[in-house]
């Protein structure tokens, strides 16, 4: 065999690496690791979850579920609300706010903020330490409106956002509707101001990083509820802190979350009645009909 150099110009390489893929059942359930008999809880990873305040201790909880029900070995939460471990499920490890403050967020494999962890300056202070401290980072909802008030926003590489329509507007400051109109460039110019992988949320959700573009071919009308988005960041969330890469992460959860509504509808139920609770509860049997899928 003889090796062969081809003097490609950078020029035509560069634009050879802006492409636009679309992920279906095939290639979602090849991103499926499966898991060694002899594996144990320490093997798939421990999640940070920074989330919740008063009267928004839901959107923390579907979280940490959604991440525990992904399959992550531990979820740890941290909350500003005093009541939200009176509701939570006792399979999560609760973090204070003293000792998040005073922890080392390396011990964690990977950290979600700002389901419901609203806009004050706790949180700003919240998110700043886990920007000093943490490289694999999902950032959502409240923790991207905080985001948005920066007049710098370049973010560490391995951080990953997942805004919506209003949340990409106040991050790019442009009109939602602009954005909207094309999703695929405006992921393009939010990856390349910002940095990090963003995942405009929306119909079809789309993942862009450093020039390239994953279009989810799951979904539909079905996850047009409130804390949709949350189970979204636990699902991704866990995935990265098993190991999986933010990119490969993203796209994997983003498509397990669009499948089960896919299934929904599938097995006869309404566009009407999915539930964000739904959506966790129901990730074992979007699983099992994905490793059975041929197309």
């Amino acid at each position: 065999i003889m090796g062969v150099q081809l003097h490609i110009p950078e020029d035509i390489l560069n634009a050879c690496a802006n492409s636009i893929f679309l992920l279906g059942a095939t290639s979602a359930r090849k991103l499926l690791r499966p898991r060694k008999s002899g594996a144990n809880k320490t093997s798939f990873g421990h999640l940070l979850v920074v989330a919740g305040s008063d009267g928004m201790e839901g959107a923390a909880l579907l979280t940490s579920e959604a991440a525990a029900r992904m399959g992550c070995g531990y979820v740890t939460l941290c909350s500003s609300s005093e009541n939200i471990f009176l509701k939570a499920k006792p399979d999560f490890l609760k973090l204070s706010m003293d000792d998040f403050f005073k922890s080392d967020l390396q011990k964690y494999d990977a950290v979600v903020i700002g389901p419901g962890m609203g806009i004050s300056e706790l949180s700003e202070q919240m998110l700043l330490h886990v920007q000093k401290n943490h490289e694999k980072v999902l950032v959502d909802a409240d923790a991207l409106t905080l985001l948005a008030k920066r007049s710098k926003l370049a973010l560490p590489a391995d951080w990953v956002l997942t805004p919506h329509a209003g949340e990409l507007a106040r991050l790019l400051e442009s009109p939602a509707k602009e954005l909207e109109n094309d999703r695929l460039a405006s992921v393009e110019r939010a990856a390349r101001e910002i940095n990090a992988h963003i995942l405009f949320k929306g119909f079809r959700t789309v993942l862009g990083k450093k020039g390239r573009s994953w279009i989810i071919g799951s979904g539909n009308v079905a996850l047009a509820k409130a804390g949709s988005g949350d189970v979204l960041a636990g699902f991704i969330g866990s995935l990265m802190a098993q190991g999986h890469s933010t990119k490969e992460a993203g796209i994997l959860g983003a498509y397990l979350h669009g499948h089960i509504a896919d299934e929904w509808l599938r097995l006869g139920h309404s566009t009407r009645t999915l539930m964000a609770s739904d959506l966790a509860d129901r990730i074992d049997a979007s699983l099992w009909s994905l490793k059975k899928a041929r197309t």
